[in-house]
């Protein structure tokens, strides 16, 4: 046989599968994702004939002589370049653009495909549509819950798409504004009335503590207890109002409580007349319309209401004009639920706060006269003395000292000398002065003395026990024959309260203990309950089974007492009363301005006609009634609205149901507005801080650009623990004028040196450090306002005060959160000591805010608050809101809430992940595809559909995420296309018939030389 047949034989078969390989190029020209083969030869081995020599000196060398024994396929190769993309609609079509493979889960192992055509089961699993294996996820997107979905996939790769799988609503917290606010509009103003003559007292203008008996427009005699004055007129709102200030006399207030209730109804009567019924939890707006509503209350504005819904806490009835009207009963028709029905009456009456006693000698036009105190008489004093002549003549007694003697009114002739016991002698029954002529006859007028005690009295009950400097020991309070178990010397004011409440003679809920522990501070023992109003029997202290170290176990009652209903505040606070707005509507505010007028404002902006009516009541025909002859009350200012800008945007709630919230931004100056927002009641209510619908002080600056935004703020104050008061058994509170050294407070037992120092220790608001020294005098009058102004130059970022109730107030000069603290102490080595107690946080500061409170009606949880932030835009920037003259086109954009939705569809990101649109206008990620890289693309092997395996020679699969690590991205809605190209395998197509066509020719001539070598035998 002759060696060409067999080659030729071998190009034959080569060539047969460079035609296979064509072949089925062509054959997968449509086929996704296909990826086109190459078919590369090499020569079979070849036989040697002859080798190689190498040269030599006579000859030069030769070359090999080898013979072939044909061709071989060496390889096919598969080529992975990029096909081209076609667009298919299908939104879960993908292709990768760049390196990289699917994953798919053939139930048997992984396979990779380039191929994207996938769909969805009947289990809704992600599978390629052709074969059924499972499409591979990468990652944890949506396998792990976010802040607005759920999980979506189950545990292990598999992708699952949920249609109609529901998200979860989410609650609105935050709202974008943008646009103009036109800066050429009109301000608002608020509706001002004023009288149209001044008080006065003495031709000059009256204060708000003038008593109304001094004024110039009060005619003799001057007012006793019970004289009224009538109020009426009209609110801003319209609705018309009456009331009466009586003289002297508080309040009448009343408690209905119905803590705990969950259901029913209650009626409440007065004077025999019953209303209709009131749900167990009326606001207290509800309840004073049901009030006002009775022939027997008569107008509107007789009655306020505060507190409630009753059955969260009680409600606070208050009968303006001090009248000691009939007790409320409280009823129900409809049984209530977890909740008795009861009222009970706490009554403001009188009592002793400063003594305040009158001369008078109006008339006189020349003389003297002298005045007598506990056996001590003045040097002669003229007819027409003045008021710190008098009190400068009485200071000089030794009977009455230095600060203890307030007097106003006169010159002596024109108006009656008022003199207020204060200082040492306030509180106190102190003997009544006497007036007698001097050595120089009165003229036209007779020294007369003449006594009015301002009387007050008890609210609640309130005694005290002071173990300051204990140490160590027990004690026991005895109480209507009863006597508490043992106490520790530093017991907290809770236990104190359990031991007497566990007492049948006091019984819980009717006393309040605060204060203490008894070695550091008083504690106050408030009588309430059964026992307020009371003047319940004094409590007796004493030692326990063993004996305190360091202190003498006291007690002492000590009053409540208020301010004198009888100033032309105590006028202007009825007028506040009658013009409240209730429960709805706009009210006004008095007050008297500094030429002595009554000045009634509206409390909003916007045209309104208020109207103000006083006058002395004349049916009362006692010749004791005083009588002030008030004038008119004329519009000085006439209220306008501002301009208005109007945007709404719908707000989601905790279960993703939708609520309308408008917002109304209205000008109240130059470059300064207020937002305010709004929703339908039956929606829900805006609560919080103040009036947290409201957004205050949006300020703009020249060039149009948000400036700051005020909110609702607050100032940080701190309240002593310590009632600053006199000793028993007045215990009226301390005011600034009051001595404490010598020692005259009953915090203040042992009198100072002259070498004593309080320690002020303490941070101011800015954070910087408060530490100065306090030093008192010896033998001096050392009040307690020398050591209020200390604490007050010792903060430049806070003020001092003393309050009515005798505590010390350090409030911060400004608003928002700061780092406000005081501590007061005796230094070491001190004679003298104070218990100061501590000064504790009573209001937090606030920064102005921009956030509002809403509580949504029906929900589950209802009664907690959903805060929503108002993003206006930040300071001195343009992003936001603006303030440009001539246009307006404010808007509410964006906020973060949606309500629940459906998966309805998906799309597929260049990042490979599945993106779930849901039918709330929602968008989720839904899954992450698995893309796998290779070292060696070419040692794939191929399976079915365009399918690849793992060999030894590709190397491990990489997964990963789609545009990381050199992977392609992905167009979703597409498909790969084959790679194949058509001329290209033409060509080959056209050279494997060559190929073939010539070896067969070989084949044939050598059959031929083979048959004529046969034929040679012939």
């Amino acid at each position: 046989m002759i060696r060409s047949l067999f080659t030729s034989s071998s190009g034959l078969r080569g060539h047969q599968q460079y035609l296979d390989t064509v072949g089925n190029n062509l054959a997968n020209v449509n086929t996704y994702g296909f990826k086109a083969q190459r078919l590369r030869f090499s020569t079979l081995f070849a036989e040697t004939l002859r080798g190689a020599t190498p040269p030599r000196d006579e000859l030069g060398g030769t070359n090999p002589k080898q013979i072939g024994h044909g061709v071989k396929v060496a390889a096919i190769d598969t080529i992975f370049r990029q096909g081209g993309t076609e667009l298919t609609g299908n939104s879960l079509d993908s292709a990768i653009l760049g390196n990289g493979f699917y994953v798919l889960d053939t139930g048997n192992g992984l396979v990779y495909s380039r191929a994207g055509a996938f769909s969805v089961d009947a289990n809704n699993t992600l599978v390629d549509s052709a074969t059924g294996f499972k499409v591979q996820r990468f990652g944890t997107v949506g396998a792990v819950a976010t802040s607005t979905a759920p999980v979506f996939q189950d545990q292990g790769n598999n992708i699952n798409l949920p249609f109609g799988a529901t998200i979860p609503g989410r609650e609105t917290s935050t709202i974008d504004f943008a646009g103009n606010l036109n800066a050429s509009s009109d301000a608002s103003v608020a509706t001002v009335l004023s009288s149209s003559q001044p008080l006065t007292i003495a031709t000059v203008a009256a204060q708000g503590v003038t008593p109304l008996s001094l004024l110039d427009q009060t005619t003799s005699p001057p007012y006793m207890t019970g004289d009224e004055i009538l109020i009426s007129g009209t609110r801003p709102d319209g609705a018309a109002v009456s009331g009466t200030f009586r003289f002297g006399i508080g309040n009448e207030v009343q408690t209905l409580n119905l803590s705990g209730a969950t259901g029913g109804q209650f009626h409440l009567t007065f004077n025999g007349e019953t209303t209709a019924a009131i749900n167990f939890d009326a606001t207290m707006g509800d309840v004073q319309t049901a009030l006002n509503s009775l022939s027997s209350i008569m107008a509107a504005g007789s009655v306020s209401v505060s507190g409630g819904p009753v059955n969260q806490s009680a409600v606070e009835i208050t009968f303006n004009g001090g009248m000691d009207v009939a007790e409320l009963v409280a009823n129900h028709a409809g049984t209530l639920v977890g909740a008795n029905v009861s009222s009970a009456v706490t009554t403001t009456v009188d009592g002793d706060r400063n003594e305040v006693q009158q001369m008078n000698i109006v008339g006189a036009t020349s003389g003297q006269f002298t005045l007598t105190f506990n056996a001590a008489t003045t040097g002669d004093l003229g007819f027409n003395a003045t008021a710190s002549a008098v009190q400068t003549a009485l200071e000089g007694l030794a009977t009455i000292g230095a600060g203890n003697v307030q007097v106003t009114g006169g010159p002596a002739n024109n108006t009656p000398l008022q003199f207020e016991f204060t200082g040492a002698l306030a509180g106190t029954n102190v003997a009544q002065l006497v007036a007698a002529n001097g050595t120089a006859a009165l003229v036209g007028a007779t020294a007369a003395g003449s006594i009015s005690t301002t009387t007050q009295g008890d609210n609640d009950e309130q005694q005290q026990i002071n173990l300051v400097g204990a140490t160590g020991g027990k004690f026991s309070i005895s109480f209507g024959g009863q006597t508490t178990t043992d106490l520790d010397f530093d017991a907290a004011a809770t236990d104190v309260q359990t031991a007497l409440e566990a007492l049948t003679t006091v019984g819980a809920g009717n006393v309040t203990v605060t204060g203490g522990p008894t070695n550091i501070g008083v504690l106050n023992v408030a009588f309430t309950g059964t026992l307020a109003s009371t003047n319940v029997g004094q409590m007796t202290v004493n030692n326990g089974s063993q004996t305190i170290a360091g202190a003498t176990v006291t007690s002492a009652v000590t009053t409540t007492n208020e301010e004198n209903l009888n100033t032309v505040n105590s006028l202007l606070a009825t007028i506040n009363r009658v013009f409240s707005s209730g429960s709805s509507g706009i009210g006004a505010t008095a007050s008297i301005n500094t030429s002595g007028n009554i000045v009634l404002t509206a409390d909003a902006n916007g045209t309104s006609t208020p109207a103000l009516t006083l006058a002395s009541n004349t049916t009362d025909t006692s010749p004791t009634t005083g009588l002030t002859t008030f004038s008119n009350f004329a519009q000085t200012t006439a209220g306008a609205t501002g301009a208005t800008a109007v945007t709404s945007i719908t707000v989601y709630d905790t279960q993703g149901a939708p609520h309308l919230l408008s917002f109304t931004f209205t000008k109240q100056a130059a470059n300064l507005w207020d937002l305010e927002a709004s929703i339908a009641s039956t929606d829900g209510t805006i609560t919080g801080f103040g009036r947290d619908n409201l957004v205050q002080g949006i300020s703009f600056n020249e060039d149009g650009s948000i400036a700051s935004i005020t909110g609702n703020s607050t100032a940080q104050t701190l309240v002593s623990s310590t009632r600053f008061a006199t000793p028993a058994p007045a215990g009226a509170a301390a005011t600034g004028i009051t001595v404490f050294s010598p020692a005259t407070l009953a915090q203040n037992t042992v009198e100072y040196a002259a070498t004593d120092v309080i320690e002020l220790r303490g941070t101011d608001f800015d954070g910087s450090t408060v530490s100065v020294d306090f030093t008192t005098t010896a033998g001096g009058a050392l009040m307690l306002e020398d050591l209020r102004a200390a604490i007050d130059a010792a903060y430049s970022g806070a003020s001092a005060a003393i309050d009515a109730n005798g505590h010390i107030v350090l409030t911060a000069d400004t608003t928002g959160q700061g780092n406000l603290t005081l501590t007061l102490a005796d230094a070491a080595g001190n004679t003298g000591q104070t218990a100061f107690g501590t000064l504790g946080q009573t209001i937090a500061g606030t920064d102005g805010d921009s956030n509002i409170t809403l509580e949504i009606n029906n929900l589950a949880n209802f009664g907690t608050t959903q805060s929503l932030t108002l993003d206006l835009g930040a300071a001195n920037s343009f992003l936001g809101l603006t303030q440009f003259g001539g246009f307006e086109n404010v808007s509410a954009t964006s906020q973060d809430g949606f309500a629940p939705g459906s998966l309805t569809s998906v799309d597929i990101d260049a990042n490979g992940i599945i993106q779930g649109a849901f039918d709330n206008g929602r968008t989720e990620p839904l899954a992450q595809f698995a893309i796998a890289m290779f070292i060696n693309d070419q040692g794939l092997t191929r399976v079915q559909d365009t399918a690849f395996r793992v060999s030894p020679n590709s190397g491990p699969a990489t997964i990963g995420a789609a545009n990381t690590g050199g992977r392609g991205t992905i167009s979703g809605g597409t498909l790969e296309t084959s790679n194949v190209d058509i001329a290209t395998e033409f060509t080959r197509l056209i050279t494997a018939q060559r190929g073939y066509q010539v070896n067969a020719r070989g084949f044939v001539t050598s059959d031929e030389v083979l048959e004529e070598t046969v034929n040679l035998k012939r």
